[in-house]
């Protein structure tokens, strides 16, 4: 089974890369299970292919969660803003790939 995102794309989007001690491995495991939670309702998970809209999804999820974790480990313990333009921006895609079906058709996307 394919990862939904990358790495890299994490690190990119979270602009933490230059951080030692981040490892983005658990945060993509953990949007990848939110994803998967909330569209299996509708679609056969996991994904194989993953489709664009996915992987977006979930290289924003696991940025959003990346930068949360960063900055609670700060003194001033801020959630910053991008982290939660990033969660809501996934949980919005997420609600609207099921209200309007955005990802019927695509190729590798089965239905329940």
């Amino acid at each position: 089974m394919a990862a939904y995102t990358t790495e890299k794309l994490v690190r990119d989007k979270s602009k933490l890369e230059n951080e030692v001690d981040f490892d983005p491995t658990d945060f993509i495991a953990d949007a990848q299970a939110r994803i998967d939670a909330r569209l299996r309702k509708r679609y056969k998970v996991p994904f194989d292919p993953v489709p664009a809209m996915i992987q977006s999804i979930a290289t924003n999820f696991a940025a959003g969660f990346a930068i949360e974790r960063d900055y609670s480990a700060r003194p001033d313990k801020q959630a910053p803003y991008l982290a939660e333009v990033l969660i809501k921006r996934a949980e919005a895609d997420l609600a609207d790939i099921l209200a309007d079906g955005l990802l019927d058709g695509l190729p590798g996307v089965e239905y329940i």
